[in-house]
């Protein structure tokens, strides 16, 4: 047990397991905020370097990539030279070829470190599950570590981790990575991974994951990316089931502020099999940061999607499709937004045997709704969905695009697909609340028989459901 409102500046390993039924609990006690386990040390003892604004301390300091500087919480940016540092407040860089290292910071304002609490990261865990089963982590913050703060990569079973908080990390807030070896039948509830370079949770090689009721945010943003040598494009991701993961249910979660990647994604890589049996249900995904993020990416085999919010105020896809392997996938009752109109609300570039169903197209601002590319066709149903844009809506079908005043009749005769597709405006409660309004196009008018008993608010649907992620109550 963990005091509340302590901070313990080390690593916390777990050296034994508990047993099904039995697991050995890592929890606080008494009042105050969670405990924190914090990867970074304080540094003191500073000397002017030359006539300043810069400082330098030297020292053995943690020399990995990730590896941060804080100035008073706040992460400094990384630079690549003294004279950098020199130049520009609010930075550090770390000289390994000196021995011992040289740390150098330049503090905001020019000031000198001994005025503020300068934290180093020395630490590459905050909680290390060393491969022990059935271990249940609760209210626990881990901070500023040079990998992930939690670390399940190692063969782990029954983990549980509830309402805990992975903040600032180098890596992966929550990390069930690698391939090696498998995680089997673990849950994270209620937590939260805020400030990572990488992705905020990640799964790989694992079978029966529940991700639920979890937050992602300010994930593999460009500002704290400067300097590191990591690749930014593609790196992020809010929440990702990642290669050779097995039945992951991603469910209730709120994903925002990603900079690159994704926002949910059951990903394909070279590095192994595709994600089987992905459910993503009742998430909302709100991407707001234009460095190259996309809502959900579907490049699993079996994946469903369904009763999910996606709210793009950037201009890239709300569900995107990309990988040839991609099978079976069901994208069921979603609500897809759109706040600018530059990019498709769903695009399918690759895939086959994929059902479109009973999701709900709407564009604030004129523009394009639905690209299914030739290679994603084999197999294809699409139907019972709403389209909507004020204006120069666009469906495009293999290579042509069809948006004229009568494009939306044109895609439909050039497909075979959306027989019983509505165009017409939704008719939401208002311009940040989706639910749909008496008198809505999308009431009663989906299919029943695509198996989805209940809303994003667990409302149970009717014999006549209604079109997108939320039932008219």
């Amino acid at each position: 047990m963990l005091k509340a409102g302590e901070r313990w500046r080390e690593k916390l390993t777990v050296e034994a397991s508990g047993t099904l039924g039995c697991p050995l609990t890592i929890s606080s006690y008494g009042a105050g905020a969670a405990p924190i386990i914090d990867g970074t040390d304080i540094i003191t003892t500073w000397t002017i370097e030359g006539a300043g604004p810069a400082y330098k301390k030297q020292a053995t300091f943690g020399t990995e990539t990730q590896c941060c500087c804080f100035e008073n919480g706040a992460r400094l940016v990384k630079k690549t030279s003294v004279a950098t540092v020199a130049a520009t407040a609010g930075t550090f860089w770390l000289d390994v070829s000196t021995t011992p290292d040289t740390l150098y910071v330049h503090c905001t304002g020019d000031a000198d470190p001994a005025t503020k609490t300068i934290e180093y990261t020395n630490r590459a865990q905050g909680v290390l599950f060393n491969g022990q089963d059935y271990i249940r982590v609760e209210g626990i913050e881990a901070t500023k570590t040079a990998q992930s703060p939690f670390d399940l990569r190692s063969a782990v079973t029954g983990a549980v981790i509830e309402d805990c908080v992975a903040s600032w990390g180098g890596l992966r807030g929550f990390d069930l990575g690698t391939l090696v070896n498998l995680k089997e039948d673990c849950t994270l509830h209620g937590c939260t991974a805020h400030d990572m370079f990488g992705e905020g949770i990640w799964t790989g090689g694992a079978t029966n994951i529940l991700i639920e009721d979890c937050t992602a945010y300010n994930i593999c943003l460009a500002d704290a990316l400067a300097g590191t040598g990591i690749a930014a494009a593609g790196y992020g991701t809010g929440i990702r089931v990642g290669v050779d993961s097995y039945n992951t249910t991603v469910r209730g979660c709120y994903v925002h502020d990603v900079g690159y990647g994704y926002g949910i994604d059951s990903e394909w890589e070279a590095s192994g099999a595709a994600p089987v049996g992905t459910i993503i249900e009742k998430n909302l995904v709100e991407m707001n940061l234009d460095n190259g993020s996309y809502g959900i990416q579907l490049d699993g085999i079996n994946d469903i999607c369904r009763n999910n919010v996606v709210v793009m105020t950037v201009a890239h896809q709300a569900i995107y499709m990309q990988v040839a392997t991609a099978d079976g996938t069901q994208i069921l009752h979603n609500t897809l937004i759109g706040k600018t109109g530059a990019s498709w609300l769903m695009e399918l570039t690759k895939g086959s045997n994929i059902t479109v169903k009973n999701n709900l197209f709407y564009r604030e601002a004129n523009g394009p709704v639905l690209n299914v590319a030739a290679d994603a066709q084999a197999g294809i149903v699409i139907d019972y969905n709403e389209y909507y844009s004020p204006n120069n809506e666009a469906w495009k079908w293999g290579a042509t695009t069809y948006q004229t005043s009568t494009g939306f009749a044109d895609y439909k005769a050039a497909s075979g697909q959306d027989a019983n597709a509505v165009n017409a405006n939704p008719v939401f409660v208002s311009a940040s609340d989706f639910h749909l309004q008496a008198g809505s196009p999308c009431i009663g008018t989906g299919d029943a028989t695509v198996g989805v008993p209940d809303d994003y608010d667990d409302v149970m649907r009717g014999i006549a459901v209604d079109i997108g992620a939320y039932e008219k109550v």
